[in-house]
């Protein structure tokens, strides 16, 4: 299920705060704007509303342990005195 539908679905059932509810509109889904996640794999920008939840996770996934993986080494980093 795209991210858009579950938007739409979520915005019945209770208000979606501001920030979220402009994924709903495509004109605010441009690379320019915060609604718009860079694809490896295809060599672009993607609408996060256009993209399937499934990969959404997946990227959230890849992301967050990318991130971990840069503060574990900042870490190591500090311990041996070299930062």
């Amino acid at each position: 299920m795209k991210i858009k539908k579950v938007l739409r679905l979520l915005d019945v059932i209770e208000n979606l705060p501001s920030d979220i509810r402009h994924m709903l509109y495509e004109e605010d889904t441009s690379m320019d704007m915060d609604g718009a996640y860079y694809s490896d794999s295809q060599n672009r920008y993607i609408p996060v509303g256009e993209m399937d939840i499934v990969h959404v996770l997946r990227s959230f996934k890849k992301y967050s342990l990318l991130r971990e993986r840069r503060l574990v080494r900042k870490l190591r980093l500090r311990q041996k005195g070299v930062a």
